[in-house]
């Protein structure tokens, strides 16, 4: 479904692109980009369509309907949508809206757009929007100048776009709740960092910060972008890599240095998250 009124004041930059079978092979796929100006009564509305898109408003201002909320989209705030759910966007109360906008597919948009939007949606604001302008302008002007290789330099210029919304989302996320619930995850940081060589619950550590496990737990992925658990583990994992590479201590007392209290256990989960066992990863680091 794809209804829209345009009420175009003016296209600033619209170029044709059509993808090589060569770009389907990445994750992130450009399928159209473009920067316009619209008037008051501007509005499409669509569902059931392939593909995401992110719109970026550089002045005026725009209102979003999408996952059962309205949420206006001001200057330097920027949003990503699944297009196969319902979403409608139109003109708001400034009476003129002028965004940049750019149509994507690829296997790797499902994992960001549930990173940046986690289940809701709201906008995303660049408080330094130099990355995303300069990324969005570097794709329009090989569009423009139809570079042979674009569709091999696209892929990239896609992930510092999406990576840009990625890192301003959890700075969004932590100035809409104030100082203090970043207070408490910031301390809930430092506090895995002192102690991860301890036997630690999260339930133990949400208590610490005045909360219970489920609500911690949320609040963490929320703002920082994966649950205590996956950053204590990682943690551990990296002091672990550190510990191998730098001393000849065994395995097993590596494992209980970090903080795990059976090495099988350790075992398996640094193969979880490093794809090598112990071992062979002191191995290669060695240069064996």
């Amino acid at each position: 479904m794809l209804n829209f009124h345009m009420d175009l004041l003016e296209t600033i930059k619209s170029p044709i692109y059509t993808p090589s079978s060569l770009s389907e092979q990445f994750p992130y796929q450009l399928g159209a980009v473009g920067h316009i100006r619209v008037g008051e009564h501007f509005f499409t509305e669509r569902q059931y369509e392939n593909g995401y898109q992110i719109i970026f408003t550089v002045s005026g201002n725009g209102i979003l309907k999408y996952r059962n909320k309205t949420i206006p989209i001001e200057k330097n705030q920027a949003v990503l949508l699944h297009c196969n759910e319902y979403n409608h966007y139109s003109t708001g109360k400034a009476g003129f809206w002028e965004y940049k906008y750019m149509h994507l597919k690829g296997s790797g948009l499902p994992g960001i757009l549930e990173i940046i939007n986690q289940g809701s949606i709201f906008p995303i604001s660049l408080i330094e929007p130099l990355e995303f302008n300069q990324s969005f302008d570097k794709i329009v002007f090989l569009l423009e100048k139809m570079d042979y290789q674009s569709d091999l330099k696209f892929p990239a210029l896609l992930m510092n776009i999406l990576t840009e919304l990625a890192v301003n989302r959890n700075e969004t996320v932590m100035t809409r709740n104030g100082d203090y619930h970043r207070q408490i995850i910031e301390g809930s940081f430092k506090y895995m960092q002192e102690n991860y060589r301890h036997k630690l619950l999260i339930r133990d550590l949400a208590k610490n910060m005045g909360f219970n496990e489920c609500y911690f737990t949320r609040l963490f992925k929320r703002i920082a972008g994966t649950t205590p658990h996956e950053y204590l583990m990682r943690l551990r994992i990296d002091k672990a890599k550190q510990i191998l590479k730098q001393t000849d201590k065994s395995i097993t007392d590596v494992a209980y240095d970090v903080g795990f209290e059976n090495v099988n256990v350790f075992i398996r989960d640094f193969k979880k998250y490093t794809e090598t066992t112990p071992l062979r990863y002191r191995n290669y680091s060695e240069g064996y």
